[in-house]
């Protein structure tokens, strides 16, 4: 019988790591990496529409994207 996960487009998602200062006072988790953080291996990598809008969110209440630790929970 074959896995439950055979078939999944999930089963081939790249692993992405966390981003930022492992201080930082800010984190931001996401539930799965999409295919633009896959290609990139970045967590709401900046050229895609999460990263692009987590950025601009950032940047609109005065938070250096740079400053806050950014990784997925898958």
């Amino acid at each position: 019988m074959p896995s439950p996960c055979a078939g999944c487009f999930l089963q081939f998602r790249t692993r992405v790591g966390f981003e930022g200062p492992e201080d930082s006072p800010y984190a931001i988790v996401g539930e799965a990496p999409g295919i633009t953080e896959c290609r990139g291996n970045r967590p709401f990598h900046p050229n895609g529409p999460s990263g692009n809008l987590i950025t601009t969110l950032l940047t609109h209440i005065g938070i250096d994207r740079r400053n806050v630790r950014i990784g997925n929970a898958l």
